[in-house]
């Protein structure tokens, strides 16, 4: 016999229903929300419809939902990342894009009844609003079934992302999902610096992000002054200047559900990064510093104060190492047979500079 146990409740989980629901024993479905601000009853979405079952608020008539109380279902105990992930996007399907396309069907379904209220009493205007209605009418049909399961499978795009052969491994923390890769090369679209080695990154999508610009990268191995960067085009706190055509990609993804494919762009764009502006220079991030922070949570990476306090740099070894890349990079430039002379120069000017500050600093130091 099912017990229940006080505890909090986390929205989404998965539930079984107790003998004293109205719909019976050994019913699973997924907490959706609680009823009105009502701490003690909640909405729940069934996976099967049931005759007692009703319309949630929100959501198309799927005679799926219901509203109990805590003592008629109990938490459902949930171990594997891929269920962890599953119930997450099952939970965003939802309350996210299900109400959001419900919107827009409702429209259509106004605007269908209001062209076919003027038919009646404006002649003159009868087929215009005839051509409005099979209009509406084909996005209305759109819409519906693209709610019918149009989307990439869940289940699919869990497996996509862990084959995928610069991931490590997808996991569920909180209400985030976690992408973690595997280790990065740069590669420069000007062919000026050679390619090197990024380090490795944690992807944190929360799940019921819509914006891209609530998604946060963490590089786990290298960073550069105290986690100030990860990337060229990374900052503090994993933020991602991303530029207007890939944010528009990544947007188009998001909203359709399809986080592996928003994964995917993230990487490449780490590998190979179209900019204007980035936070710090390429050439500059190769002087990036091994991570040798390892926080309990990995939450804890997106805390920027954190870095500051438990992390390590040396900003001797940084201005070496950069003056040993210019260097390389001159020795590289000159035995080039069409030599670019103005490149060169600007290289021992960057040089100069670094070398100028690295005697500044000993000399304080």
């Amino acid at each position: 016999m099912l017990k229940f146990k006080p505890e909090k409740i986390v929205i989404p989980s998965r539930i079984i229903t107790t003998k004293k629901a109205p719909v019976g024993v050994n019913k699973k479905g997924i907490i959706y929300d609680n009823y009105e601000g009502v701490e003690s009853v909640f909405q729940i979405l069934l996976d099967e419809p049931h005759e007692a079952a009703h319309t949630l608020k929100g959501l198309l008539s799927t005679k799926k939902g219901i509203f109990l109380k805590r003592d008629e279902f109990a938490i459902l105990p949930i171990k594997k990342e891929i269920d962890k992930f599953r119930l997450i996007m099952e939970h965003r399907h939802y309350t996210d894009i299900f109400v959001h396309t419900k919107r827009k069907i409702e429209d259509c379904q106004y605007q269908i009844k209001s062209a076919e209220d003027n038919i009646k009493y404006q002649e003159a205007d009868i087929v215009n609003r005839k051509k409005q209605i099979v209009k509406q009418n084909k996005l209305l049909e759109s819409l519906k079934a693209n709610l019918e399961g149009k989307m990439d499978n869940f289940d699919n795009q869990y497996e996509k992302m862990i084959k995928h052969p610069k991931i490590k491994g997808v996991y569920v923390v909180n209400d985030l999902i976690i992408v973690t890769t595997k280790d990065l090369i740069f590669h420069d679209s000007r062919k000026r610096i050679p390619n090197f080695e990024l380090g490795a990154y944690h992807i944190f999508i929360p799940k019921d992000v819509l914006d891209r610009n609530y998604i946060k990268i963490i590089n786990y191995k290298k960073h550069y002054r105290y986690g100030a960067v990860f990337h060229p085009c990374v900052d503090t706190g994993g933020r991602v200047c991303t530029g207007n055509q890939l944010a528009s990609e990544v947007n188009r993804y998001l909203a359709d559900g399809q986080i592996a494919l928003a994964v995917f762009s993230y990487i490449d764009f780490l590998e190979h990064p179209n900019y204007g502006t980035p936070y710090l220079t390429a050439d500059k991030f190769r002087a990036a510093q091994i991570v040798t922070w390892k926080p309990k949570s990995v939450l804890t990476y997106l805390k920027p104060a954190e870095w500051s306090k438990n992390e390590k740099w040396d900003e001797k070894k940084c201005l070496q190492d950069t003056i040993k890349a210019y260097e390389e990079d001159i020795r590289r430039e000159e035995s080039r047979d069409n030599k670019d002379f103005e490149y060169i120069n600007q290289l021992n000017h960057w040089k100069d500079s670094f070398q100028s500050s690295l005697a500044s600093y000993e000399n304080n130091h």
